[in-house]
């Protein structure tokens, strides 16, 4: 549901979402439903999930994760528990595996820092 703000003149101000939802190839994702099944997977700690802006104005759907061991927890393995529990749309397109999160003050993760660091490494994938 959009936020609005009335400014000094009473009109309406657009704010953006409150909620996670993007769009990407013409659906609508809640990225809070791609975490939860990445969360599910038995060797997930933590989960991210973030859009990167594509080149056709639209998103591209990436998540990073941090494992609960050490163990070698794959790329793949975590898209193919994904395959089965989301859309083809709502599968990421990358997932990064991490040892730690970027943290806001209030230690919560910083999608924002995330999104910054994976549009970086996906450039120079390119």
């Amino acid at each position: 549901m959009p936020v609005r703000n009335l400014d000094e003149n009473g009109d309406y101000r657009y704010l953006g979402r409150k909620d996670r939802q993007i769009k990407t190839r013409g659906y609508r994702v809640e990225l809070d439903e791609i975490e939860v099944a990445l969360l599910s997977h038995d060797e997930v700690a933590e989960a991210a999930a973030y859009p990167i802006p594509d080149d056709q104005g639209s998103n591209l759907i990436v998540a990073s994760v941090i494992p609960k061991t050490d163990g070698n927890l794959a790329e793949t393995v975590l898209v193919e528990h994904l395959n089965g529990r989301l859309p083809p749309y709502a599968v990421p397109v990358k997932i990064f595996i991490e040892q730690d999160f970027p943290r806001t003050s209030t230690g919560k993760i910083s999608r924002r820092e995330l999104q910054t660091l994976a549009i970086k490494e996906l450039a120079d994938q390119s």
